[in-house]
C-alpha cells in the first residue's frame, strides 16, 4: 500500500497504530504519505520494522497547477533533506492560516468555535485539512456525512472555502525528486488534464448520483465524486513488463521489491550453500551494540549467497585491483571486500546482478558495520555442484551447526568426533531420538566456553551439571572454535538458581544467559 495517511493528517489511525492494522492484514509493504508532513515517519518507521512490514518514506504535497489543485506523492524520500523540512514547515504555515480564515467563515455562517473543536477532536494533527472541518460538521450534526460537507460548505464552490497559494506543481515535484524521491500522481482520476477527459469526468459525476447513499468508489475524494462506470476503454492493450524488467524498475524507482524478489527462484540453492544472511550480520551488530554476547565472532569462517547488488573498485598502491562488493539476499544488504589476491581469481563472477556464494570471514571493527572478507567467490550454481571445503549451518534464532566437513575431505573424522565423544546427547544436528521428532523446547538456555578453557574438559563438567536438572529447555554452547552444538532432548534442563550458580561458577556470569 502506497498511498496511506496517519493522523498527523487526515488518517484515522496513529502512525504505529497504522502499521498493526497494515500486519494484521497482511501488507508486506507500506508508505505513509501524509498530507504536506513527514511528521509521523519516525514512529512509523520504528513500528514497521518491529512488525517485519518493508517501510517507504513519503508525503503527499498539495500543488497549484494552474487553477486546480494537485497533489503530488513522493515515494522513499529522505526526511531529513533539509529543502524537504523547509517545505513542510511552510506548507503548515500555510494549512495554520487557512484553517483560522476558514474558521472565521464558518463564523460569519452562524457556526462558532469550528477550529477549536477540530484541535479537540483530533488533538495529534499537525496540519489541519478540511476534511477535518467536515468531520466536526458531523460531529455537530450539521451535515450527515464529509460529502455533504464537501457539498454545503467546503468545496471549491462552497461558502467556507479559502484558496490557497500552494506551490507550482513543477516545484513539487522538482522538490520530492532533489529529496531523493520518486513523484506520483495521486488519484488521478480526480483531475481533468485534457478536454477529451472533460465528458467522460462529467458523465462520471452524473452518474454517481445514482449510487446508493453511503458507497463509495475507489476514485472518489472529498471535493468531487467520482464513477469509473463511465470510464473505459481508452487505454491501449499494453503487454505486461517482462518479469525480470519489472522487477529492476521497481528496484530503481522505489529502492524496494514489490511484486516479487529475483532471489526468490534461487532461495533453495542459497540455502543449500550459505551459513548466514545478511540477517545475521545485521542483529551481530545490534547485539554487538547492546553488549550482549552475538554468536557471529570476528573471524568466523562463514559462506554467504546472494546477488550482487553493487561493486566498486579500488587500484592498491601495489597496482593491484579489489572490490568493495554489496550483497544482497532475501533479508537485507551487506559487504563483502574482496583483496587483490582472491580478486584476481573470481573477477570473472563479480558483476552486477550475478548470483554468487561468498566463503569467508566475519569482520568487526569499531564504529564500522561488520562486513564479509572473502577467500572465495562462486557462482550460485558452481557453488551447489562444487561446494566449500567447510560449512555451517548456522541460523538466527537456532544454533544447529554442522561441525563435520563434506565425507570426502581430508580432516573430517577429526572436526566432530571430540566434541561428540565428550558430550554424548550435544548434537551438532537438528535429529531428535527416535520417538521424541515432535517434542519441542519450551526455551532455549545459552552457554559459551571461553577460549582460555579446556574445551573437551568443560564440555564433560556441563554435562554433568545438565543431567542433574531434567527438564525442556534445550541448551546452546558455544565453543572456542566457533561451532555450536545444541543439547538433544537427554539433556534439556529446567532453569534453576541453583543450576544457574553451577554454570556461572564453571563458566564465568557472562557466558551463562538463562
Amino acid at each position: 500500500d502506497l498511498h496511506t495517511h496517519s493522523k498527523a493528517s487526515d488518517g484515522d489511525y496513529s502512525p504505529a497504530a497504522l502499521m498493526q492494522l497494515a500486519r494484521e492484514n497482511h501488507v508486506s509493504v507500506l508508505a505513509l504519505t501524509d498530507h504536506d508532513t513527514v511528521a509521523g515517519d519516525e514512529k512509523a518507521r520504528e513500528a514497521a520494522r518491529e512488525g517485519g512490514i518493508i517501510f517507504i518514506p513519503g508525503i503527499e504535497l498539495s500543488a497549484n497547477w494552474g487553477q486546480t489543485c494537485i497533489h503530488v506523492v513522493g515515494l522513499n524520500v529522505d526526511t531529513e533533506n533539509p529543502l524537504l523540512k523547509d517545505a513542510c514547515v511552510r506548507a503548515a504555515r500555510l494549512r495554520a492560516e487557512r484553517a483560522e480564515k476558514i474558521d472565521a467563515r464558518f463564523k460569519s455562517l452562524g457556526i462558532d468555535h469550528l477550529l477549536k473543536d477540530v484541535k479537540d477532536i483530533f488533538p495529534d494533527v499537525v496540519n489541519v485539512s478540511r476534511a477535518h472541518f467536515a468531520r466536526a460538521l458531523i460531529r455537530r450534526a450539521v451535515v450527515k456525512n464529509e460529502q455533504e460537507a464537501f457539498d454545503r460548505f467546503l468545496g471549491t464552490q462552497g461558502p467556507a472555502y479559502v484558496p490557497t497559494g500552494w506551490p507550482e506543481l513543477s516545484d513539487a515535484i522538482a522538490l520530492i525528486s532533489q529529496a531523493g524521491g520518486v513523484p506520483v500522481l495521486a488519484h488521478p482520476l480526480r483531475y481533468r488534464f485534457a478536454s477529451d477527459l472533460a465528458g467522460d469526468a462529467l458523465s462520471a459525476q452524473n452518474t454517481s448520483k445514482k449510487n446508493i447513499e453511503g458507497q463509495m468508489s475507489l476514485f472518489q475524494t472529498a471535493s468531487e465524486t467520482m464513477n469509473t462506470e463511465a470510464i473505459g476503454g481508452k487505454l491501449p492493450d499494453v503487454r505486461p513488463f517482462p518479469r525480470d524488467i519489472q522487477l529492476a524498475m521497481e528496484k530503481e524507482m522505489l529502492g524496494v521489491y514489490l511484486t516479487d524478489h529475483p532471489l526468490k527462484e534461487y532461495e533453495e540453492r542459497m540455502a543449500r550453500v550459505s551459513s548466514i544472511t545478511c540477517d545475521d550480520i545485521a542483529h551481530a551488530e545490534e547485539d554487538a551494540h547492546n553488549g550482549e554476547n552475538t554468536v557471529l565472532r570476528d573471524g568466523m569462517s562463514c559462506v554467504i549467497s546472494g546477488m550482487i547488488a553493487g561493486k566498486k573498485t579500488l587500484i592498491t598502491k601495489s597496482s593491484k585491483m579489489m572490490a568493495f562488493i554489496d550483497l544482497e539476499d532475501l533479508y537485507g544488504v551487506c559487504e563483502v571486500v574482496v583483496f587483490p589476491n582472491v580478486y584476481e581469481r573470481c573477477a570473472s563472477v563479480c558483476e552486477a546482478d550475478r548470483v554468487v556464494a561468498v566463503k569467508g570471514t566475519v569482520n568487526f571493527k569499531e564504529d564500522e558495520a561488520p562486513k564479509i572478507l572473502a577467500d572465495e567467490i562462486l557462482d550460485i550454481d558452481e557453488a551447489v555442484e562444487k561446494g566449500f571445503s567447510e560449512r555451517r549451518t548456522f541460523r538466527r534464532g537456532e544454533a544447529a551447526v554442522q561441525t563435520a566437513p563434506p565425507a570426502n575431505s581430508a580432516h573430517s573424522a577429526t572436526t566432530a568426533m571430540p566434541v561428540q565423544t565428550a558430550v554424548q546427547g550435544a548434537s551438532a544436528t537438528s535429529g531428535q531420538p527416535a520417538g521424541e521428532s515432535d517434542r519441542q523446547p519450551a526455551g532455549m538456555v545459552k552457554l559459551r566456553i571461553s577460549a582460555n578453557m579446556n574445551e573437551e574438559m568443560t564440555l564433560q563438567q556441563i554435562k554433568v551439571n545438565l543431567a542433574r536438572h531434567k527438564g525442556d529447555y534445550q541448551v546452546l554452547i558455544y565453543l572456542p572454535s566457533g561451532k555450536t552444538l545444541r543439547t538433544d532432548s537427554s539433556l534439556w534442563i529446567e532453569p534453576s538458581p541453583a543450576l544457574r550458580n553451577q554454570l556461572i561458577a564453571l563458566l564465568g556470569q557472562e557466558n551463562v544467559k538463562m
